[in-house]
């Protein structure tokens, strides 16, 4: 048999292979400590960003707050009027960096949105300062966002009962605007169509005598215009539903059995705070909307549980009340309201036909009648609707340099 020859010497082998080994783990090593000397100085830069991005939100915060604290308290220290005064004061005309501690600051500037409701906020956070001579590296971040508050109905209102349509009084009603100017004068009653007075109804506006049913008392066949402050835009509806929705005051589409029609009784009575009744389809009347989609609300007898309720009660359609009623606020219809009654009072602002037109009719027993009078707190919600600024939905934008 043939014997094969011997392999090659391997002697030696051992030195490259080890040799390569370390390189390779050099080369391991290097690599981590290059990440090691950029992950301190990548950290930073990611806490500077989220302290720019903390000290933008509080700016905006800090303009919210100036502004709804101006509507709540006129005059305090460091708030915003409503309206907004131009131009801007500072810190709120973005000519100003407001320190918070040694962290960084922010550049808040404001400006009036596109109604007379709604405020434009930008907000720029700067960590951590916004001097360009600071050889320190700096983070920026900017929060942008469109606030909006529920328009002031007792400033805008003409009157104190406000009908886009006809108005009929009958019978020993009162309606009075004489007593309360604290949110200007007003008419008693105003009517886009004719306004009807009759079987004893007395009307007094706020023009300085208590003669009624005078020419200042009552205007008719007035222009529509002079009632576009107190028809509620879509986004007012809107946040008046979420707010009837968090406290359980909220009927349309959703609430078990809706029909688009609604009785408050003994059985089921009207709650304080903002009451909100929607259309069968829960969407926001115009004036050629079908008939059908308006709601259907009627109070009866009882139907105010402890015998008086405050707040605002918006009616997505028409309205009638049955019998006595005490209401301290606000009775909006969109279309039709009814009121027939020898007794009750609604202190604050009755309005009907504000969204597409209506009818209001106020009629009474031949003895004795409601009354409609003009109260400028109670307009506002009498402390149960809040009147400061809120974040209109999708508005908020975090823009990048």
């Amino acid at each position: 048999m043939k014997r094969l020859p011997p392999s090659p010497d391997q002697r030696g082998v051992a030195l490259p292979l080890a040799l390569l080994a370390l390189l390779l783990l050099v080369v391991v090593l290097l690599a981590l400590a290059a990440l090691a000397a950029t992950e301190p100085a990548i950290a930073a830069n990611h806490l500077r960003a989220t302290q720019a991005r903390a000290l933008a939100e509080s700016g905006f915060e800090r303009a919210l707050w100036a502004l709804s604290r101006g509507v709540a308290a006129p005059g305090c220290e460091g708030c915003l009027a409503t309206p907004l005064a131009a131009p801007v004061p500072a810190p709120y005309d973005g000519s100003v960096l407001v320190p918070l501690g040694v962290t960084g600051g922010f550049v808040v500037a404001i400006w009036p949105g596109a109604t007379p409701d709604e405020r434009r906020i930008r907000a720029e956070g700067w960590a951590p300062t916004n001097d360009p001579d600071d050889p320190r590296v700096r983070a920026h971040r900017v929060v942008e966002a469109v606030v909006e508050r529920l328009p002031d109905l007792a400033l805008a209102a003409p009157c104190a009962v406000c009908v886009r349509g006809p108005a009929e009084l009958d019978g020993p009603v009162t309606v009075d605007a004489s007593g309360d100017t604290g949110c200007g004068r007003k008419a008693g009653v105003l009517a886009t169509g004719p306004a009807t007075v009759a079987g004893g109804a007395r009307v007094l506006g706020a023009d300085g005598d208590l003669v009624a049913n005078g020419p200042d008392d009552i205007a008719e066949e007035a222009p529509a215009a002079r009632l576009d402050g107190i028809a509620l835009g879509a986004s007012a509806l809107e946040r008046l539903r979420q707010l009837a929705r968090r406290h359980g005051a909220y009927y349309g589409p959703g609430t078990p059995g809706w029909d688009g029609s609604i009785v408050f009784d003994a059985a089921r009575p009207l709650a304080s705070g903002v009451v909100f009744v929607d259309t069968l389809a829960g969407t926001d009347l115009t004036a050629s909307s079908a008939p059908e989609n308006a709601a259907r609300v009627t109070i009866r007898p009882g139907g105010l549980g402890a015998g008086e309720v405050s707040g605002w009660l918006v009616v997505n359609g028409a309205l009638t009340i049955e019998g006595e009623a005490r209401i301290r606020g606000l009775v909006w219809a969109a279309r039709d309201l009814t009121w027939a009654a020898a007794s009750g009072m609604v202190r604050g602002l009755l309005v009907a036909g504000a969204a597409g037109g209506g009818a209001a009719a106020v009629t009474a027993s031949p003895v004795a009648g409601p009354t409609v009078a003009f109260g400028c707190a109670e307009a506002r919600g009498d402390g149960r609707v809040p009147r400061g600024f809120a974040l209109q939905p999708g508005s908020h934008r975090e823009p990048y340099d």
